[in-house]
């Protein structure tokens, strides 16, 4: 029987950590970045194994032949291949399954693996490492996943809970205080605004777990609680009317999102408006330090370098890198404007929606940017240059709209999205 979804929300709060509390959550991140490593690369052999069997590769260059064949064929004859699809994709589902590549085989392999060697892991956290390696495998398998990646040393920014019963969990003290508890090894107190209303109206609704989120600021770990509440999401009251903070208008909108702005057409007027306007002076600090890191890392390794530039490439030899004290400190510096810059593009965002929303209750969505595949060609089918890219990824536009759509869904209004990009492939 299969789980009912009901909706949810996050709601991310900073923990009042100490010094050592913080050293042993570096140690948990660090051992399930080698944990996951380690499970990965047990299920990759298992996975070039079974794709090297007969039978597997049989069942590949069959659909492969239908797929092929279905291209010209009549109705009649698809409807043949159809079933041969079926009858196909039914043995190699078999094949995985007895193969262990299902989730709970996943979740039981990465709790023998526990028991052997990791003992800062518990069982709720390998489960929940081993769901997530099953869901990679997922995207391979079936979706458009090309490769698995290892986690690199510093590269985990979360550790998680599938559910608040037991493990790391959120925990309502007597004095009516919450903390993240994680059974003996700590309790530490979340950070709450009893002036705010969301917070506080948020914790009345049923809590499914929590995660730990590491956020690096220069040279200091910060420690935030990402509590998944069920239900929908408080709405936001002004203190003074008691009314709510956020209403829709009424009228018919459209909304032309564009790579680098947006055009708001309503009944009355038209408005043209940037994308993300706070984020073009970040930018240019970080493409001074790019310079300086550059030149740092030249000047450390020139024999590294050839006449002309570029970098010299040995056959069968990896190339050994030198880097300064200097160098060190200038990528903190990138790192930690990359992340400034992040949180101010979603703060310009959100501010930017709640102002479309503002302005009536049936939305009409045209995206007018590139997707994944279309993402270095503009419009007319033409390659952008380099500038123009870094440009239009920085200003996010797909993730405006996901912010929208999801802003919308809050209120009883219409939502229709078309995507009106055009290429010279799809005309």
């Amino acid at each position: 029987m299969e789980k009912e979804k009901t909706g949810s929300f996050v709601l991310t709060l900073p923990m009042k950590t100490e010094k050592w509390q913080e050293d042993y959550l570096n140690k948990v991140f660090r051992m399930s970045e080698i944990f996951y490593n380690d499970l990965l690369g047990r299920m990759l052999k298992r996975y070039k194994n079974m794709i090297q069997t007969k039978e597997w590769r049989g069942i590949q260059d069959s659909l492969l032949e239908i797929y092929k064949k279905s291209k010209d064929a009549d109705s009649a004859a698809k409807k043949d291949f159809e079933r041969q699809k079926k009858d196909l994709y039914k043995k190699k589902s078999d094949i995985l399954k007895a193969n262990g590549f299902s989730e709970y085989s996943f979740q039981k392999e990465a709790n023998k693996l526990r028991k052997r060697h990791y003992h800062l892991i518990d069982s709720t956290l390998s489960y929940t490492i081993g769901s997530n390696l099953f869901k990679g495998f997922e995207k391979v398998l079936f979706s458009k996943g090309k490769k698995l990646h290892w986690k690199r040393k510093g590269s985990l920014e979360t550790i998680s809970n599938f559910w608040n019963k037991s493990g790391m969990r959120v925990m309502q003290m007597p004095d009516g205080t919450f903390v993240c508890t994680w059974g003996k090894r700590f309790t530490i107190p979340i950070r709450i605004d009893k002036r705010n209303c969301y917070e506080v109206e948020a914790f009345e609704s049923h809590i499914k777990f929590c995660r730990i989120k590491r956020v690096r600021k220069l040279n200091r770990d910060h420690f935030f609680c990402q509590i998944l509440f069920a239900g929908d999401v408080p709405r936001k009251v002004d203190k003074k009317t008691g009314e709510f903070t956020r209403q829709p208008g009424k009228g018919k909108v459209e909304v032309d999102i564009y790579p680098y702005k947006v055009t708001i057409k309503t009944n009355d007027s038209m408005e043209v408006m940037s994308l993300a306007p706070s984020v073009q002076p970040i930018e240019d600090e970080i493409r001074k330090l790019d310079f300086k890191i550059e030149n740092s890392r030249r000047v450390n390794n020139p024999e590294n370098f050839n006449e002309d530039g570029t970098i010299r490439k040995v056959k069968g030899k990896r190339l050994t890198w030198h880097n300064s004290k200097r160098y060190g400190r200038l990528c903190k510096e990138r790192s930690n404007l990359n992340r400034i810059m992040k949180i101010k593009r979603k703060i310009d965002h959100e501010i930017l929606v709640n102002k479309i929303i503002s302005m009536g209750d049936d939305f009409s969505i045209h995206t007018m940017y590139p997707g994944a595949k279309d993402l270095q060609k503009d419009r007319k089918g033409k390659p952008l240059d380099k500038s123009k890219r870094k440009y239009q990824g920085n200003k996010a536009p797909s993730e405006f709209t996901i912010i929208l759509k999801r802003k919308v869904n809050y209120h009883p209004c219409g939502y229709e999205e078309v995507d009106c990009y055009v290429t010279e492939d799809t005309v």
